[in-house]
């Protein structure tokens, strides 16, 4: 992993940091990405976790927040193509409306939502920079109006395709180069954030527990592929002497 004061904007620890550290930039971003204009947000969170069944699986949101309106937005950063990431989207929702409509409440209480994925490459391989989704009906084109909205900023876009703010967002995902827009005030959190002493120790210490739990991974990954080895190794074992049983039988008869 990159020593601290190589990280960018893009680097899972620091995107959750310089939004979390700056809630005004946080909402300038979900403001730019969703096309809303948001009076003020609160309850920002980093790495918030939202358990499913006891048995199901639960989820970690990179930042989550609420707007003054009750929208929740979750904003997360992806680096690579997920294979599964539309149903993973889905998956969110379904727990995010899980914990905001607690037993009792109405279905009307239900917050509106927004699940935004910062793709750095491109999830649908169309080259739109921007890609929105939300429940429609097929026969006639008539949203479903749930409230809940999906959108994947793609930084692997043709810029020109974008509007002149997301265009300089787009550009400063894929190149990190800045100009005057909101690029500027990203990176200009970002050397903030760097010089935070208070931060580094806490991404060393991520780091240290990243590494533990990929190494542990990794032991039990070989525990286990030993224990298949000799699980086959027995399985053949027997395999032959049956075989041998019943050629030995064969030729007596």
């Amino acid at each position: 992993m990159k020593p601290y004061q190589e990280l960018t904007f893009v680097d899972d620890f620091m995107f959750c940091k310089v939004l979390l550290d700056n809630p005004e930039i946080a909402k300038a971003l979900a403001e730019l990405i969703t096309g809303r204009k948001i009076d003020r947000i609160k309850a920002i969170k980093d790495q918030y976790s939202i358990s499913g069944t006891y048995s199901g699986r639960g989820i970690r949101f990179d930042v989550y927040f609420s707007d003054n309106t009750g929208t929740k937005y979750d904003l997360e950063m992806q680096t690579t193509v997920h294979p599964c990431l539309s149903k993973r989207t889905r998956y969110y929702q379904s727990l995010a409306d899980q914990e905001s409509l607690k037993q009792g409440k109405k279905y009307t209480e239900l917050p509106n939502l927004y699940i935004v994925f910062i793709c750095l490459k491109d999830p649908f391989d169309s080259n739109l920079p921007k890609y929105t989704f939300e429940n429609r009906c097929q026969e006639n084109g008539q949203s479903l109006n749930d409230g809940s909205y999906k959108i994947f900023i793609n930084a692997a876009s043709e810029e020109s395709k974008a509007n002149p703010e997301l265009q300089d967002l787009i550009h400063y995902l894929r190149s990190g180069i800045v100009s005057d827009g909101i690029s500027k005030t990203l990176e200009d959190a970002v050397n903030i954030a760097k010089l935070d002493e208070k931060g580094e120790r806490m991404y060393l210490n991520w780091k240290e527990k990243l590494d533990a739990a990929n190494e542990e991974g990794f032991e039990k990954g070989l525990e286990k592929g030993r224990a298949e080895s000799a699980a086959e190794i027995e399985r053949l074992k027997q395999e032959m002497e049956r075989l041998k049983k019943e050629l030995k039988k064969a030729n007596d008869d």
